[in-house]
């Protein structure tokens, strides 16, 4: 099967403004005598010293079958026992290339490939493609996981130009590695099932569950319960949220990326204890602001409130997930109410110009530092030196934020059209949660997302108005924490998205993929709405 692959024409992994294109996607038996042809007489002809890397299994698997392939070639054979896609593979790739080779052709499943997409993309030479076994990932992925120093991380690699999926190797692989393939091949990002047979609504229908369990609860909230329950069960919620945290430290914590931030409910799926603890943040610092009645009027008891409720849960967020980007959240929920209910306006106004002649001052000493290069190996500071200069780190943690600013700018004012975003295909990972704004701005446009953002601001002077005129003081606090909750989240995601501060996960409120995060903000809006069906209308 020839895959058409028109729709492969996009910017290049390594983040240039050239097209890259996948010439040819072949799918059958035979396909390496495609590939043989291709090196001949066709596009691949113009490389004259190619390079081959596989392992001593796939060699013996298929050196007599790619016979010829493997004549026109320099053959790299490592080791398969305890092969690994790490710093001392690549370092015996690199000892053996010099200056000739102008082509990499990976022969062999997934580590094969995670190290050959790899040196591909540092030496900038094309990539080919040809997997020996159904597992294989190398199909349009741009990125590659690698282990250096022990660590495993996603780092960019080269787009391959063509591959060469022949099913008669397939037919003598480890039958392990074909069971395996569904896996492995149906990559997040772009997918041989997806091109197949396509599952564009994976995501859709995941996240469409949850919002229709979080509509049903909204209703439940809007229109059976009493706001006022909350009142009683504000210390329930808020200690329950904290012990949840605690849960990440067990063998329920749940590691993706590097970051444990879920817990494992054994029958019901994955639960996020920080979205927990938003709420418990909200619930608690209303309840402690009317319980202080007129000794709100004090700023120590501002301060008194703002550590419990906020800061120390922000705290233990931080130190149990290391998630700065929610615990940051906790806390400014906090600070917006105590903000709102205290009747004095002057501290407040002195601390924001403190904070902001302390960052001036930070920025400036940051940049300084950063242009003598004294920062390197002294300070865990990479987030801020991606953020004043991301092209510069574009192999490495800059890649995320250069490509959604493609996204941004190739949008234009009214966008390619509704999912025709180039850059969601693997191109900006994980495009359909913290970024996926720069995936609206590419496929609406300038117009789209201003549009969003309306709409945004609308739901926000609603909550507002409803916090304004909220029966009593405690529906008041929590109006005013769910508006909050909203505005930061939205705030901080559009600022990340568009490098107007340093990247950090943080969704976008009802649009990010996140089943947890929308359950909750669904409830939070069945509480607003709770209350202002409490609202009294004068005749």
């Amino acid at each position: 099967m020839r895959v058409d692959t028109d729709d492969f024409a996009r910017p290049r992994g390594c983040g240039k403004n050239h097209l890259v294109e996948v010439e040819e996607i072949l799918i059958e038996p035979g396909a390496v005598n495609a590939l043989e042809e291709a090196m001949s007489e066709g596009f691949l002809k113009e490389y004259i010293s190619p390079l081959l890397i596989c392992d001593t299994n796939t060699c013996k698997a298929t050196e007599e079958i790619m016979e010829d392939i493997y004549d026109r070639c320099q053959v790299l054979v490592l080791d398969a026992d305890d092969l690994k896609a790490d710093q001392h593979a690549v370092e015996i790739v690199e000892n053996y290339m010099d200056e000739d080779i102008d082509l990499i052709l990976a022969v062999g499943s997934g580590t094969i490939h995670d190290i050959s997409r790899y040196v591909a993309s540092q030496y900038k030479i094309p990539f080919v493609s040809v997997p020996t076994a159904a597992s294989g990932d190398g199909f349009v992925s741009t990125t590659a996981v690698m282990i250096f120093n022990g660590i495993e991380e996603e780092v960019p690699a080269a787009v391959p130009v063509a591959l060469y999926a022949d099913t008669d190797i397939f037919a003598n692989a480890p039958a392990g590695l074909n069971a395996a393939g569904a896996a492995e091949l149906s990559d997040d990002k772009i997918s041989l099932s997806l091109i197949e047979e396509g599952d564009p609504e994976f995501y859709f229908r995941k996240q469409l569950i949850f919002t229709i369990i979080g509509f049903a609860l909204m209703i439940v909230e809007t229109k059976i319960l009493d706001y006022h329950y909350l009142k009683k069960l504000a210390v329930v919620i808020y200690i329950g949220g904290l012990l949840c945290m605690f849960l990440l430290k067990t063998p329920l914590g749940i590691t993706r990326n590097g970051a444990t931030r879920w817990i494992k409910i054994p029958g019901l799926g994955q639960f996020q204890p920080a979205e927990l603890v938003k709420i418990g943040t909200i619930a608690m610092t209303a309840l402690l602001i009317v319980k202080a009645g007129q000794n709100i009027k004090k700023f120590r008891t501002v301060i008194v409130i703002c550590i419990i409720a906020g800061f120390a849960p922000a705290l233990l967020v931080y130190v149990l997930s290391s998630n700065m980007s929610s615990a940051l959240i906790v806390a400014l929920i906090s600070v917006v109410m105590t903000f709102v209910a205290y009747p004095g306006y002057k501290i407040y106004v002195a601390l924001t110009g403190l904070a902001a002649v302390a960052f001036g001052a930070f920025y400036s000493w940051i940049k300084k530092m950063a242009a003598s290069g004294n920062m390197t190996g002294k300070f865990r500071l990479n987030r801020i030196l991606v953020w004043l200069n991301p092209e510069k780190y574009i192999d490495d943690k800059g890649y995320q934020t250069v490509q959604a600013l493609y996204a941004i700018g190739s949008g234009g004012l009214f966008g390619k059209g509704l999912g025709k975003s180039l850059q969601k295909l693997g191109y900006i990972p994980e495009s359909q949660n913290d970024m996926i704004f720069s995936v609206i701005c590419e496929e609406l446009g300038l117009f789209g997302a201003f549009c969003l953002i309306a709409l945004f601001i609308v739901m926000l002077w609603r909550i507002n108005h409803i916090a304004q005129n909220a029966p009593d003081l405690f529906g008041s606090m929590l109006a005013t924490g769910v508006f909050a909750h909203i505005a930061i989240q939205v705030i901080l995601n559009i600022a990340v998205v568009t490098n107007t501060i340093p990247n950090t996960g943080v969704s976008l409120p009802f649009i990010s993929y996140g089943g947890t995060a929308a359950v909750f903000l669904l409830l939070e809006l069945g509480v607003v709405f709770n209350i202002s069906s409490q609202i009294k209308l004068e005749r």
